[in-house]
């Protein structure tokens, strides 16, 4: 019986043909449904690495010295975190220290826009750029370190992000230098404490050539 003639019942009725699944659009399904579980994977690996990658201190260190250059390695800052996203145009990477415990965060941004830089030292400032959010009493101050006169940005909290008042309060200072955008974060774990001592801040960059950057 070929495949046009219609198909028959024990009865001798004539049963219309049964229209099949088109196999073009079975194989397209099995195709795409491959690619996507490719993709899945590749991706999957990728966060493996970046993330494997992203806390082994002798990867990060190097790429922290060529934005905030110094002679040794640091040993009472404890790597957290570094992730260097060259595509997007952006690498931060969060170190943690003791005595008095605080949370660092330096960001890199060697093509932010001026006026990205300016909304995150502006007390009044709304929401900022780069995941920081808006930081609450802020209060916008000079400092020298190292000989340089420096902005920065004194704040209590961070508006909008949960458990903000209890993390303590932080500074925002401006690290940059002619390779580009640099911030440095601080942020003390004691929410008891109203403001990051200055000697804080002066203890932290005395582990770089801030003033030669």
């Amino acid at each position: 019986m070929s495949e046009l003639e219609p198909d028959w019942n024990p009865d001798g009725d004539v049963v219309p043909k049964r229209k099949r699944f088109p196999k073009w659009l079975l194989v397209g399904c099995g195709c795409g449904c491959l690619t996507i579980v490719v993709v899945l994977i590749v991706l999957g690996v990728w966060i493996g690495r970046v993330a494997s990658e992203g806390r082994d201190p002798d990867k990060q260190w190097p790429k922290i010295a060529k934005i905030l250059p110094f002679e040794e390695r640091p040993t009472d800052l404890e790597l957290q975190l570094g992730l260097s996203l060259g595509f997007l145009g952006f690498e931060t990477y969060i170190l943690k220290g003791d005595d008095p415990g605080y949370i660092a965060t330096i960001q890199y941004h060697p093509n932010a826009s001026p006026e990205s830089m300016s909304m995150l030292f502006d007390p009044e400032g709304a929401n900022a750029p780069f995941g920081l959010g808006q930081p609450t009493e802020g209060k916008e101050r000079m400092l020298t370190i190292q000989g340089r006169e420096v902005r920065a940005l004194f704040y209590r909290g961070i508006g909008g992000q949960e458990g903000g008042e209890a993390q303590g309060p932080g500074v925002r200072v401006d690290a940059s230098g002619e390779s580009g955008f640099t911030l440095v974060d601080l942020r003390m774990l004691d929410p008891s404490v109203q403001e990051v001592p200055e000697e804080v801040i002066q203890d932290f960059f005395e582990h770089f050539e801030f003033g030669d950057s």
